[in-house]
């Protein structure tokens, strides 16, 4: 319409107008539920990648205990000085 007006230099009309809004209010809604859906998507993709960095750090912090709950297991009878306790 602003095309047509600009350089064919044609009269705008009520009808010109309301379909101008009509556009514009599209384009403006489709906008917005774009905006919505990246944004749960991306929302989506942020709680998983946690989720999976919590579990490995889980999973690691478990390792991490074993072994040392083992060497302690292996330091059985030796004192702080690592002397042996008989």
């Amino acid at each position: 319409m602003i095309f047509s007006i600009i350089f064919f230099h044609e009269s705008p009309t009520p009808v010109n107008y309301v379909g101008m809004v009509i556009a514009v209010l599209a384009f403006m809604a489709n906008s917005y539920l774009k905006i919505n859906e990246k944004k749960a998507k991306t929302t989506s993709e942020e709680q998983q990648n946690l989720l999976s960095s919590k579990k490995r750090d889980a999973e690691a912090a478990i390792g991490k205990i074993h072994e040392i709950l083992k060497s302690n297991d292996d330091m059985e009878g030796i004192d702080v000085r690592g002397e042996k306790i008989e």
